[in-house]
């Protein structure tokens, strides 16, 4: 079977439940809002021991973008240290490519990282109350009657 003409590297590889670079197109950007960051344990990969790596999770969409130390260093420096914090943000994500050793490889980058916009709560519905009555003079507390009210 021949190759197709739009074929990506992609094509060839096992499934991954986050976002890979090669799957995507050269500079597309896409706004995102973070949903929730967790914490993995990520097996080790070229020559480096496993270790823990944050994830952030959109509205909407399946799979997580794994943080490298430059997209985490970004998300630090603009929406602080404690990952907790990013959830609400609207990020923007683009699809470039990076120098890794000697090769050019496929990459994602944050470029963009804003509090989320807080949207105005509406008021309560108003408290429905009886209406008072229209001849308050028969009422008698048993009060001083020289007091006017």
């Amino acid at each position: 079977m021949p190759v197709s003409e739009n074929y990506k590297q992609s094509d060839t590889k096992a499934e991954s439940k986050h976002l890979r670079a090669e799957d995507y197109d050269l500079d597309k950007k896409w706004r995102l809002t973070v949903e929730d960051v967790t914490m993995e344990m990520m097996p080790a990969r070229d020559g480096k021991p496993a270790r823990n790596r944050l994830i952030l999770l959109f509205v909407g969409k399946e799979k997580g973008l794994v943080l490298n130390a430059t997209n985490q260093g970004f998300m630090e420096a603009r929406m602080g240290i404690h990952p907790n914090g990013w959830i609400g943000a609207s990020v923007v994500l683009h699809r470039t490519t990076t120098v890794y050793g000697e090769k050019t490889v496929p990459a994602f980058r944050l470029i963009e990282a804003k509090k989320g916009v807080s949207r105005p709560v509406p008021p309560p519905p108003p408290i429905e109350v009886d209406p008072l009555p229209e001849d308050v003079d028969d009422f008698d507390d048993g009060g001083d009657p020289s007091v006017p009210f």
